[in-house]
């Protein structure tokens, strides 16, 4: 390899300008990876309280009688996610006020900063487990693709597999704004990675320089 760099050239234009497109494919198909910390985001989040609240959006700490129907987690240092009272305030906090206390199924999540997917599929409590696994599927995907798409890419040219990851990366992307719920979310989410994987191991050799040239693209 290095002998044919060698002959044709380092770093000349034809090299620049592949490698610009490798880079730039590479940044769009990176942005899947660092979107989870927003769609994924964890807001602050309580048990839904009828007599308080008029709808689902009312503010987080709309009242201070927020006490009375909602105990307290020692261990979060905040009203309580999962548990609330179910009938009359309870103003004693002692251990038999909290085993009244009951699993809620409705919740109230602060949107002053932004909306996610747990907000929207209510991924708390005992759905919170579902976090996770959409974390952990698209990293399935990406490493499904790295196993599948480098021998396809071997057999059947890395321009062709590059160019076909980038657009269904392109409609996966566009498509996953739209999803309708979560399973449609963590399907997409997977595909995704698969695209990314297609993308990432193609441009690593289509991107690759004579040894001459890589110190002065570190």
């Amino acid at each position: 390899m290095e002998e044919i760099l060698n002959t044709l050239g380092h770093f000349g234009t034809y090299q620049k300008l592949q490698f610009f497109h490798v880079f730039l494919l590479s940044s769009c198909a990176s942005n899947h990876m660092f979107s989870s910390v927003f769609l994924e985001y964890e807001p602050e989040t309580r048990c839904y309280v009828p007599d308080i609240d008029d709808n689902s959006s009312t503010s987080l700490n709309s009242s201070v009688s927020l006490n009375d129907y909602i105990p307290w987690d020692d261990e979060t240092g905040k009203l309580s996610e999962c548990l609330v009272f179910p009938s009359a305030p309870a103003r004693d906090f002692d251990n038999a006020s909290l085993q009244m206390a009951v699993q809620c199924d409705t919740w109230v999540f602060d949107t002053s900063y932004r909306t996610s997917i747990i907000s929207q599929w209510s991924l708390v409590c005992d759905k919170a487990y579902l976090r996770a696994i959409a974390r952990g599927l698209f990293m399935t995907g990406v490493m499904l693709g790295a196993l599948v798409l480098g021998s396809v890419s071997d057999r059947y040219g890395r321009k062709k597999v590059i160019i076909v990851s980038a657009l269904a990366n392109a409609v996966l992307g566009i498509t996953l704004a739209f999803s309708l719920n979560y399973t449609m979310y963590v399907v997409l989410r997977l595909l995704l990675g698969v695209t990314c994987s297609g993308i990432y191991v193609t441009s690593f050799t289509l991107g690759k320089l004579g040894r001459r040239s890589r110190p002065g693209c570190m």
